[in-house]
């Protein structure tokens, strides 16, 4: 709620939820309540601060209790105006610069203001609309309308109710204050509009395209799949909270357990040779890009592990003079000498002094298991390797500096007993991926900057990438490649008509969401066409269906999205919620005043009511209008400070996420979980888009534009690099069904609004991601021959098929 009042000032107003327990000085109170009782002790707080000088600032219905402090007379139930109408400012008040007609018009309440009172602005028909008055020697504001609003399209303070900024700045530290709030915004934006030119710049700098003058950032703000718990996935490996690596889970895979040995057999950990206890978790620090973590050992020692979005491999980096790979049923290693490739049982001495090459690659040479040959590879010459339940490897002095962990073919499985030949040869197209990743991982892939721009109805995507440069003990030259997202080369093998770099390379990697693909180089640009978009116009139908009675009957007994559904929606899995997102429950039946918030399924669940509005008879329609009409224009304009979306930030790296009705605290089967908050976002925006549509209520959209890009934004706050969609990417998952029948959808519907609305900044961020999640969503056509190609016959994969 503070976000939508001060937009880009926030950070700089302390904001307490409640009275502060010590003596910090309160420059000024606002409030939204409609049930407040006058026993209540907030209450009695707030009289007395008023009573000692305190500022007040009060927005739309007010309770009963409040009556005896404000300045205005409430006297409806329902006091909303009909009508949309501008304010008009009189000549007291902060009102210098303020161009309300530059800006949407709003629905006020029906109110008289109090004798004595002054009456600051007025509606168009005369009614008050802000007025100041008196309480003790404390100023009381009142503002007869909802709270949040936009109120003149300036874009150094989007996202900002500028008629709250202005009467609280006015209000606690004088009209001066204004213009230095005003200015210090004006310097934000074009502080952000810079950065946001330098990445642009950089992104093309060494590319023949022409710099885009309208484009968007989508990397920027953007905390992409890695939130604050540890367990997290990367393209091809899973890692957990205790440091164990593992391939992707089938349905028969818990952490907790398994019936498939295989799938027990292909996890691993890294750590110290000396230690035997789990590691605990350091310092951690990401990018929407990767994510390294530190784990601290009982003996003082500390590893640090770097999943990437742009590698199959994790990168480990440590000091420790002896490390332990803790991977079972292995039978064989390979590696080269001076004279070829040597194929050892593992009970068998390996000559660590005679290693021509950096990596070592282990494998299962047994007719049970269906083997992902396991790459290692090292950047500094070791002194003895031996393996012992696991392979142990010791280093000189400094340690192992950086080693790298993969998959060689990625999660591709092979059939049972089929690597059991390689213990008399390694195939050819193994020792080439391996002397291939030698040198890849060389130059691993940290992070990236992602622009877009529109050109010829259709999205340009440009990356470029930053990495981290390791040095090698062996002459090897590192190769410096532009991943693509694995999805987007699904999605092509489905047909969809995405177009790639001429010079793209198979990596002959298969991962999650794909085959791993790159170019040369650090720089990629991709193109999707903009997909046909939807037509919501009326159609009409004539005369009585043959369902009709049936269609009315249901029709006028539902409860329209009030009662009728689960409220044990969000289902705590096998993790705990945070104690202090219990007040954020289901609201249930509950009216929106006294609700403790709004969740998303008073907008989901006019979903289907709003769609079918052509089928309606008359009569129905019209109550259905009626209830549509009242659900979207109420929640918006009225009880939007009750808002769909909260702010919780981080505790490790910071970032702020959005939670909707459901909660990234979440944990299901040990992994977060942002279950169905993208499905949530996608379907909401084209709810609230086509309600405008089909009754031309673009003001309430305009009106409340801040409220809307909250009820969205959690797609552009979470879109994954490697999928090319938003939320629900852990682990194994990618995006579900229900959230990618949504995304794109949703996404273009935002736009759509958007458009209308006036934020072209916005429609564009919200095509572009749109069209990525197309991508994503059509890519499912391609699964079928993917799994096929990367596992053997019988495999237990692919009952995904």
């Amino acid at each position: 709620w503070t976000g939508m009042l001060f937009g880009p000032l926030e950070p700089f107003v302390n904001v307490f939820s409640d009275w502060p327990v010590d003596d910090t000085a309160v420059d000024a109170v606002i409030l939204i309540s409609e049930t407040i009782q006058a026993d209540d002790f907030r209450f009695a707080k707030l009289k007395s601060y008023l009573n000692e000088g305190g500022n007040l600032l009060v927005f739309g219905k007010p309770a009963d209790a409040l009556s005896v402090i404000l300045p205005v007379e409430v006297a409806e139930k329902k006091p909303w105006i009909e009508n949309p109408q501008y304010i008009q400012t009189g000549t007291a008040g902060p009102w210098s610069g303020f161009e309300v007609n530059n800006g949407p018009s709003h629905y006020g309440i029906k109110l008289k203001a109090n004798a004595g009172s002054e009456i600051l602005a007025n509606w168009e028909d005369g009614t008050p609309a802000v007025v100041l008055g008196k309480y003790g020697r404390g100023t009381v504001v009142y503002v007869g309308s909802g709270s949040g609003q936009v109120w003149q399209k300036r874009p150094e303070l989007e996202g900002a109710d500028e008629m709250a900024l202005r009467l609280v700045y006015w209000m606690a530290k004088g009209k001066f204050s204004i213009d230095a709030a005003l200015k210090q915004a004006e310097d934000i934006y074009r502080q952000n509009r810079a950065e946001d030119i330098a990445l642009r710049d950089w992104v093309l700098e060494e590319s023949d395209e022409e710099k885009p003058e309208h484009f968007a950032v989508i990397s920027k703000r953007n905390a992409g799949r890695f939130g604050w718990q540890i367990e997290e996935g990367g393209l091809v490996d899973n890692l957990r909270s205790n440091g164990q690596v593992s391939p992707p889970m089938t349905r028969h895979f818990q952490f907790r357990g398994s019936r498939d040995e295989v799938d027990r057999e292909a996890a691993f950990r890294l750590k110290p040779g000396s230690v035997s206890e789990e590691p605990e978790v350091g310092e951690v620090k990401q990018s929407w890009f990767s994510k390294t973590i530190s784990w601290n050992f009982e003996n003082g020692e500390s590893i640090q592990s770097t999943l990437s979005l742009g590698s199959p491999a994790i990168l480990w980096e440590g000091s420790s003079n002896t490390i332990d790979l803790d991977v079972s049923g292995i039978t064989h290693l390979a590696y080269v000498t001076g004279q070829g490739v040597q194929i050892h049982s593992v009970d068998k001495p390996i000559p660590a002094s005679e290693l021509a090459e950096g990596w070592l690659l282990l494998f299962r040479a047994r007719g049970d298991v269906r083997d992902m040959p396991l790459l290692v590879v090292l950047t500094r010459g070791p002194q003895e390797i031996k393996y012992d339940g696991g392979l142990l490897v010791s280093f000189n002095e400094g340690g192992f500096a950086s080693l790298f962990t993969m998959r060689l073919f990625g999660i591709r499985r092979f059939a049972s007993g089929e690597t059991m030949a390689w213990e008399k040869g390694i195939p050819s197209e193994a020792i080439q991926a391996a002397r291939l990743w030698n040198q890849r991982l060389l130059q691993f892939q940290v992070d990236c900057v992602e622009i877009a721009w529109r050109e010829n109805n259709a999205i340009q995507i440009a990356n470029r990438f930053r990495y981290q440069e390791i040095k090698s003990d062996w002459p090897v030259h590192p190769a410096t490649l532009a991943p693509l997202p694995p999805v987007l080369s699904l999605a092509l093998e489905a047909g969809a008509p995405v177009q790639l770099p001429g010079n793209t390379q198979d990596l002959n990697c298969a991962t999650k969401y794909g085959p791993l693909q790159a170019v040369e180089g650090d720089f990629t640009k991709i193109t999707i066409p903009i997909p046909p978009q939807d037509h919501r116009a009326i159609i009409p139908v004539k005369g009585r269906m043959e369902l009709q009675d049936k269609i009315d009957r249901l029709t006028s007994g539902l409860a329209l999205g009030t009662k009728n559904y689960n409220d044990n929606i969000r289902g705590p899995g096998e993790g705990d919620l945070q104690a202090d997102l219990h007040p954020y429950d289901i609201s249930k039946a509950l009216p929106y005043n006294e609700a403790p918030n709004i969740d998303t399924y008073k907008f989901w669940l006019t979903f289907n009511s709003l769609l079918a509005r052509p089928v309606y008879s008359p009569a129905i329609r019209e109550a259905v209008d009626r209830h549509n009409w009242e659900r979207y224009r109420e929640t918006l304009n009225f009880y939007s400070h009750k808002c769909f979306v909260m702010r919780k930030r981080e505790p490790l790296s910071g970032v702020e996420y959005l939670i909707t009705f459901v909660w990234p605290t979440n944990t299901y089967s040990g992994f977060r979980s942002f279950h169905d908050a993208n499905e949530a976002s996608g379907v909401n925006a084209y709810c609230f888009t086509n309600y405008a549509r089909y009754y031309g209520d673009w003001t309430t959209l305009e009106a409340n534009w801040n409220h809307c890009r909250r009820l969205w934004e959690f797609l552009p706050r979470v879109n994954d690099w490697a999928c090319m969609a938003s939320g629900a990417l852990e682990y194994w998952q990618v995006a579900g069904l229900d959230m990618l029948n949504s995304e794109p959808y949703g996404n273009f519907a935002y736009a759509y609004a958007a458009r209308q609305a006036g934020y072209p900044g916005e429609e564009l961020l919200a095509q572009t991601l749109g069209a990525k999640s197309m991508v994503a969503a059509v890519s499912r056509f391609a699964l079928e021959s993917y799994l096929a190609s990367i596992t053997g016959a019988g495999d237990p994969w692919r009952e995904f098929l």
